[in-house]
């Protein structure tokens, strides 16, 4: 039997932990905690995820070469210190015993997985945070050479690092600290505008559309200040330090940002006209700091294509406007940019940097979770007792649904990595009905209604509807919508007069594709309303049995789970 070489790849260093599997150079699975257990952005180790990527593959922990886990083995302690110092002498003791208690967790669960391994033949190998990120954009992207911007919040003590890549090498070419961290900036701002939970960057971004930015981005150049050689500085004293008990402390923005702007919002209270501004300006200020690091990083690389990752760059109104911002001509960005997807790039820093492989992945597809067998899902259904028929053409029967203004659960194929539904767990419904947003934001979705929905488009008529061409095939950017043609998708087009996009190609998943075209052989539209098989608070569905709980639970007319149709 010929040995295949494996490198598992963990991320539980931080929120959104995952698995993935590399045999042999290639990407075979990835899947997030969060689908099995259900819990949204869990931090727990992903047992589930692991032991489910080594069932399917037919092997177990005993076979794995290379354990690639996308953080540093002892922190680097001097750039912590200096960040919780800014705070002064009374609240470092506080922050600092926050680190550790965070620190010790994660060793802990270390400990327990290391006693399972075999010692002499897995090497576990660790890869610093920003490298992990930098690996999972370049390593995996279509260029042999790139400039690589990664930027976050934070990881292993620094918030973003610039260097380039050619060929199975990565060089750094600048750090920059936590202490100057835009995505904290975006993470503080958030948390004053009243969404708190894991993700509500997201939120923000979508609320932004509402408002002014140039009420309030006077403040925010105030707070974040641009400097001359492409680098950024933050004004600490829109900062300030809040001790929760001896040993707890946490960041937030300060008196003075406050006495600019008005008090921070609470969870249950209304969004007016100034949260609208405020997150505006917070987007513009996003922007305009991320395009002028870009610059410079293009004018000292002398380089026209550029790869992002980090979770700032899930911003896809940002990520839309910078082939038209930055001198960069070709751009890839990586859909599993955010924590979860270090396990990826943990894992090919291990394949092409540390064991030389000059063989290079590509990624072109999220669709790398769990699938199930016709037989399987008819095998549940029975033992359910549930109604259903089986229809000869799934893509046909879904088209017929949507263009009679119904709303349907799409369930196919591997589960699909990432933030966004990309036609596999996908809920599904007619972009041509204005009042189809408010319908599945308040009875599908149960979410808040100023958030917008995805049209999903063939790739082939994206310039007929949209004022840029490029695919999306990961639903990674956001794009104007043609004047003409927001009359005729009110349901996908934001207030702003956007769209974040996902272009299908017949190769990238066929049958969904051949829905969308049944749809627009019915409607004239080649363009569907998509958005997560899942209701807020809920990680997308997994399992047949996820999917059909969700559909009960709401206000969906349909389901169809592979060939089977179900209604109520």
């Amino acid at each position: 039997m010929s040995h295949h070489m494996y490198i598992l790849g963990i991320n539980f260093s931080s929120h959104d932990t995952s698995a993935c599997l590399v045999r042999d150079g290639e990407l075979v699975a990835f899947i997030e905690e969060e689908r099995l257990t259900r819990i949204k952005h869990t931090s727990a180790f992903p047992e589930r995820a692991i032991a489910k990527i080594l069932a399917d593959a037919h092997i177990t922990l005993k076979d794995i070469d290379y354990i690639a886990l996308p953080t540093t083995h002892a922190m680097p302690i001097g750039t912590v210190l200096s960040f919780h110092m800014s705070f002064g002498i009374r609240n470092f003791i506080p922050l600092l015993m926050k680190h550790v208690r965070y620190r010790f967790k994660f060793y802990r669960a270390l400990r327990r997985f290391q006693s399972r391994v075999d010692k002499k033949k897995t090497k576990i190998v660790f890869v610093e945070h920003h490298m992990s990120h930098m690996a999972n954009a370049f390593l995996v992207s279509p260029f042999q050479k790139a400039a690589i911007f990664t930027v976050d919040n934070n990881g292993d003590g620094l918030s973003s690092r610039l260097g380039v890549g050619e060929g199975n090498t990565i060089t750094t070419l600048r750090t920059f600290p936590i202490s100057e961290s835009i995505g904290n900036v975006y993470y503080l701002t958030t948390q004053f505008l009243g969404f708190s939970e894991e993700g509500g960057e997201g939120k923000v971004m979508g609320l932004s559309s509402y408002g002014d930015p140039e009420t309030f981005i006077h403040v925010f150049r105030d707070m974040v200040r641009l400097r001359d050689d492409g680098s950024y500085t933050l004004n600490k004293s829109y900062f300030s330090a809040i001790p929760k008990g001896l040993l707890n402390c946490d960041v937030q923005l300060s008196e003075l940002f406050i006495h600019q702007v008005g008090p921070a919002r609470k969870h249950s209270e209304p969004l007016t006209q100034v949260h609208y501004d405020i997150a505006a300006a917070l987007q513009k200020i996003t922007e305009e700091t991320i395009v002028h690091v870009l610059k410079h990083l293009h004018a000292r690389t002398q380089l026209d294509t550029l790869v992002l990752a980090g979770g700032v760059t899930l911003n896809s109104v940002m990520n839309g406007k910078l082939h038209r911002l930055t001198p960069f001509k070709e751009i890839f960005i990586q859909p599993l940019s955010y924590d979860g997807g270090n396990a990826i790039g943990a894992s090919f820093y291990v394949w092409n940097v540390l064991l030389g492989n000059t063989k290079r992945f590509q990624f072109t597809s999220c669709y790398l979770g769990p699938a199930f067998s016709t037989e399987q899902i008819r095998a549940e259904l029975q033992e359910m007792k549930l109604p259903f028929e089986e229809v000869d053409d799934p893509s046909s029967c879904a088209a017929d649904l949507i263009a009679n203004g119904k709303i349907i659960g799409w369930f196919q194929g591997r589960m699909e990595a990432g933030a966004r539904a990309l036609g596999n767990r996908s809920i599904l419904a007619n972009p041509r009905m204005a009042e189809m947003k408010d319908i599945v934001n308040a009875y599908v979705k149960h979410r808040e209604p100023f958030r917008p929905f995805a049209p999903a488009i063939l790739v082939e008529r994206v310039g007929a509807y949209f004022d840029d061409t490029l695919p999306v095939p990961f639903m990674e950017r956001v794009f104007d919508v043609r004047k003409e043609r927001r009359a005729d998708i009110p349901a996908v087009t934001h207030v702003d007069g956007t769209g974040r996009l996902q272009t299908v190609s017949q190769e990238q998943n066929p049958r969904f594709y051949k829905l969308i075209q049944a749809f627009e052989q019915r409607t004239g539209v080649p363009v569907v309303l998509n958005t997560s098989f899942n209701i807020r608070g809920e990680p997308i569905v997994c399992t047949p049995a996820d999917a059909i709980r969700c559909f009960y639970s709401t206000g969906m007319d349909a389901l169809i789970l592979d060939r089977f149709l179900l209604k109520k």
